[in-house]
């Protein structure tokens, strides 16, 4: 793929001059398995691992009308945190009309998160590698493909990866200079070009045609399947460092179809956190209301506004349209929202040391527990969190030096999707790919 900057015609800047005045006019991690993989030698010297769950997330595209019409980053009246105990009220605990038949008793909402001894059922639904390990770094494995294929990685660290047409697009850390690349490979396995420097991982438009990384100088650039190109997208003008936190729209060439062009969501994560957003129709902006996007789809936007470190927690809005607030938890941080928009799930508030060890599936309507998972001395840890389909998800986990990918349904329901093997936490294997 060649990269090409977009042009734009006297219109399409004209465009994009208004409704870059239209959004002026309005005032209002966490890392993932394969960050722990990458500073394995630094958990031997430190005797402790500092990795939290990647939360990923899809963006919203930025409509133009929705914005000529008042509707981003409307200034309504914050609403009451919602309240998000799963527990029973007493009047329900009391009333005999609401007790179980015995012939259908009632399904806990609630059960501890161990993985040991499950079923093996059906493979991963989504790509997964399988890495390889020299001494503590991991270097090189095999991509094994939903459709049975497997292709062989370069010799380097893989944080993450996602398919791409033929191929796929791949996030790696070179142990030897430090370096964060992606690079773009075919299905053998050979690297098309010569990558690129970046920071802060990769994200994937909800179609799968569109796979979005930020360079070290801001830049955003955009890989598109469907037209075998890369674009650049304008740069994030706040300095590093960054990290991709998604993308919507399956074009991002303005014109070229009827879509309404792409956004991409990149947080900065320096001195002063912000979220930022970047856009076909040369827009880049701060976005108001949170200070870190965590998920995002359609025109449903998440995201961290507050953290307190001495407690420690945050708060987390679910916005509509950038800037409506519909509810707030100081439960939950936000993660990845389920395919049909009815769920999503909730990280703890606090994302700190290996890895999390309790979750819930929320309602997308008000951030309700739906099902919850809690934890005990033996209870796993897990990792990158996928929706699988619409009441599915599949994870990595950890639990007794033994790594495994299992499939969660909404329903409670647990089983292996990759059984368990037998490697300690500084050798996590699985990578499961971005979508």
């Amino acid at each position: 793929m060649t990269p090409v900057t977009p042009s734009f015609d006297d219109d399409e800047r004209a465009l994009a001059r208004a409704l870059h005045g239209k959004v002026d006019a309005m005032n209002e991690s966490p890392l993932g398995l394969p960050d722990v993989s990458a500073t394995a030698s630094k958990i031997r010297r430190r005797r402790q691992v500092t990795a939290a769950v990647g939360v990923a997330a899809a963006v919203v595209i930025l409509v133009p009308a929705a914005i000529a019409a008042g509707g981003f980053f409307s200034k309504d009246p914050e609403p009451p945190v919602v309240s998000q105990s799963s527990s029973p009220s007493p009047s329900a605990v009391e009333s005999s009309s609401v007790a179980p038949s015995p012939s259908t008793p009632s399904i806990p909402t609630s059960q501890v998160f161990d993985v040991k001894g499950l079923t093996t059922g059906a493979g991963p639904g989504v790509a997964y590698a399988v890495l390889d390990y020299q001494g503590y770094e991991s270097r090189g494995g095999t991509i094994y493909g939903t459709d049975g294929s497997e292709t062989p990685l370069p010799d380097l660290s893989l944080r993450e990866f996602a398919p791409l047409g033929d191929g796929y697009i791949i996030n790696t850390w070179d142990p030897a200079s430090l370096v964060e690349r992606v690079f773009q490979i075919d299905r053998d396995g050979a690297t098309i070009g010569d990558g690129w420097e970046v920071d802060g991982g990769i994200a994937v438009s909800p179609g799968g045609t569109i796979v979005a990384w930020t360079g070290t100088d801001g830049t955003v650039y955009t890989a598109d399947a469907a037209h075998d190109e890369i674009l650049t997208m304008p740069a994030i003008t706040a300095p590093g460092p960054y990290q991709t936190m998604g993308v919507v729209g399956e074009d991002c060439k303005e014109g070229r179809s009827t879509d309404a062009g792409c956004t991409v969501f990149v947080d900065t994560n320096g001195k002063t956190p912000q979220a930022w957003y970047t856009t076909s129709h040369g827009i880049v902006d701060v976005l108001p209301a949170v200070t870190k996007v965590t998920a995002v789809q359609e025109r449903r936007v998440a995201g961290v506004f507050s953290i307190d470190e001495t407690e420690p927690g945050s708060c987390s809005w679910m916005l509509e349209d950038f800037s409506t607030k519909l509810w707030k938890s100081c439960d939950n941080t936000l993660g990845v929202i389920s395919p049909d928009g009815t769920m999503l799930v909730g990280l703890p508030d606090y994302l700190d040391g290996f890895g999390p060890t309790t979750l819930d599936i929320l309602d997308m309507a008000d951030g309700t527990p739906i099902r919850s998972w809690t934890a005990d001395q033996a209870s796993a840890t897990y990792f990158q969190e996928v929706w699988e389909d619409e009441s599915h998800l599949l994870m990595v986990t950890f639990q007794d030096d033994q790594w495994s990918v299992v499939r969660l349904g909404a329903d409670g329901s647990m089983e292996y999707a990759v059984p368990p093997v037998d490697k300690n936490m500084d050798h996590g294997p699985f990578v499961l790919a971005r979508h």
